[in-house]
């Protein structure tokens, strides 16, 4: 159990060290640090799919640590191909950085950075319990919120006020330094006993369980949709708005502390309903924040970002967990070849998605109406049209089986009862459509002296 415990916790330190670096591959750091290296809106769109594009290398993950035969030391080379970023380091001191070479470098990382992904999902799959998983990504997705706070607040410090390219420069650094203290908090995991039977089971298995590729076709459509917006939102904000980077962080900010205390909230109810329940819930809400976008206008911004800000850490919150633990629990074992399917698969969608996002924000931020005195871009209607597009893949989810599933009208029933101390209201009367009556025994007794298993332990996406 000590051993157990050490893992985890060694586990929850490399990712928020590994923070460093990674908030620097999504939202408005990374469209500020694109707008900088000269790259235009369809370049940024397509750039920005990279993350999840180069998923599809995971399908080799398999015969890589075959090879490897740890996963410990694979997921250690991977992360240390980050110090790739030095070549754009020297660039920027020498004063010859190029678009060319950021994208040439920032994929070279993705590229990594998929391997990396797949095996720690297969490492955590071992080290962690089935019943904690939930749990444990929730507590170190609210401890790298928490670090996020920081990290955010002083990168758009940097940006601001420190000259060029000596800001860029010195914030590449320090994700350098995070990236250092990843690779030795990787050192205390107790990786389980490899087998390399566990690396055998074919594709043709995984691509024949049908409930898991159920849930790969949904999250392929739900990263088309995604990536489709994904870096405009910034892109706006600092193209038609002209808000500068202290401004943004500070929003950033406010996202993530928000997302520690809902993070909470969502283990409470994941543990206790399902991580498909709160999947399907934080979808609902996601789905409201780019209409809300239609408002982000040169005189309604505040208000409007306050708003998106609350809702956006209030649904990511619950994404951030759900489209890690729902595979893991969906998954009829800790193949990687799992993972790696639904990764790669992620990754052609987000593709798709940004390369259709991409073309679009190039014509429609050309185009722009006057209403009422605002002047609204051709880009927030892309944004109010992807708002929709989201809800339209509950349809998809929906059909993937869980063992645990609670529709969001009895999920809040019961949520408010609980917090009323309460009993929840027969919460087990939806469960049978899904299965769940077979699996009752391990739920929680609806008593009123049940009380929650508070997590210790994300990174706030796009809105």
């Amino acid at each position: 159990m000590a051993r157990a415990l050490t893992s985890e916790k060694a586990l929850i330190y490399e990712g928020v060290a590994s923070t460093f670096y990674i908030i620097l591959t999504q939202g408005a750091l990374f469209t500020a640090m694109a707008l900088y290296f000269g790259l235009d809106a369809v370049m940024i769109g397509v750039t920005a799919s990279f993350p999840l594009a180069f998923q599809v290398v995971q399908v080799v993950n398999p015969w890589l640590l075959r090879r490897v035969r740890s996963r410990k030391r694979l997921l250690i080379a991977a992360n240390s191909a980050r110090f790739v970023w030095i070549i754009v380091i020297a660039s920027l001191v020498l004063r010859r950085q190029s678009a060319a070479l950021f994208i040439v470098v920032f994929a070279i990382a993705q590229v990594a950075n998929a391997v990396a992904g797949n095996t720690w999902m297969s490492l955590v799959r071992d080290v962690v319990a089935r019943a904690d998983q939930g749990g444990f990504v929730a507590r170190r997705n609210a401890f790298i919120s928490i670090i996020t706070v920081f990290l955010v607040l002083g990168y758009s410090r940097i940006i601001d006020v420190v000259t060029p390219p000596w800001n860029w420069a010195l914030v590449l650094l320090i994700s350098l330094v995070g990236t250092v203290l990843s690779l030795r908090f990787i050192e205390p995991v107790e990786e389980p006993h490899y087998s390399p039977a566990v690396d055998r089971i074919g594709y043709r298995q995984v691509l024949h369980d049908a409930n898991f590729m159920r849930l790969c076709g949904a999250y392929f459509v739900w990263n088309v949709v995604f990536l489709i917006s994904a870096p405009f939102f910034a892109y706006h904000q600092i193209v038609n708005l002209g808000l500068s980077m202290t401004v943004i962080g500070v929003a950033a900010v406010s996202l993530s502390v928000l997302s520690v205390i809902f993070y909470r909230f969502w283990a409470f109810v994941s543990d206790r309903m399902g991580t498909k329940t709160i999947l399907v819930a934080g979808i609902m809400v996601a789905s409201c924040t780019p209409v809300l976008w239609l408002l982000m206008t040169d005189s309604m911004w505040p208000y409007t970002m306050v708003a998106d800000v609350v809702l956006a850490a209030f649904a990511w919150a619950a994404l951030n967990i759900a489209f890690i633990a729902l595979p893991l629990e969906v998954s009829k074992d800790s193949s990687p070849g799992y993972y790696a399917v639904y990764f790669a698969l992620g990754g052609l969608g987000g593709l798709l998605g940004s390369i259709i996002g991409g073309f679009g924000a190039a014509w429609l931020n050309g185009l722009s109406v006057r209403i009422a005195g605002e002047t609204i871009y051709g880009i927030q209607f892309l944004f109010v049209s992807v708002g929709f597009l989201r809800l339209a893949t509950l349809k998809l989810f929906s059909a993937v089986h869980a063992e645990r599933y609670v529709p969001p009208h009895s999920m809040v029933i019961n949520v408010l009862s609980v917090m009323a101390r309460r009993p929840p209201l027969r919460p087990f009367e939806s469960l049978p459509a899904t299965g769940g009556s077979r699996n009752r025994s391990r739920l929680p007794a609806p008593s009123s002296s049940q009380t929650a298993r508070t997590p210790q332990d994300g990174r706030p996406s796009a809105p």
